[in-house]
């Protein structure tokens, strides 16, 4: 329920910035409701993965340098896949992350 009324909140096109693996900082324009996977990859930024966006996979691994205080906290799914997979706890799912307007974010 936080999401959808996080994702209301921002209803239209917004702005991101992605910092790609090879430290270029790219925008990716993205509309209200979209995971940050999705705004990478229709922005032609890549972000590695797998699993279709389902959180299972766990290479879509991304950390936050602005905004990560907005966004919710991990969903059941990316808990999971973070224990197994060892992640940081700096580390998280960009295809379980709804995006918001103007967080920058490093992919890993």
């Amino acid at each position: 329920m936080l999401k959808l009324l996080k994702a209301l909140r921002y209803r239209g096109t917004h702005f991101m910035w992605i910092e790609t693996r090879d430290g270029l900082s790219c925008e990716a324009k993205f509309s209200s409701g979209k995971s940050i996977l999705e705004a990478a990859l229709t922005s032609g930024i890549e972000i590695p993965n797998s699993c279709g966006g389902m959180g299972t996979c766990g290479t879509c691994r991304i950390e936050f340098i602005e905004g990560g205080d907005d966004v919710d906290p991990p969903n059941e799914i990316e808990l999971e896949t973070a224990r197994e997979k060892n992640f940081k706890k700096s580390e998280r799912l960009a295809c379980q992350i709804v995006a918001i307007p103007g967080c920058r974010v490093r992919v890993l």
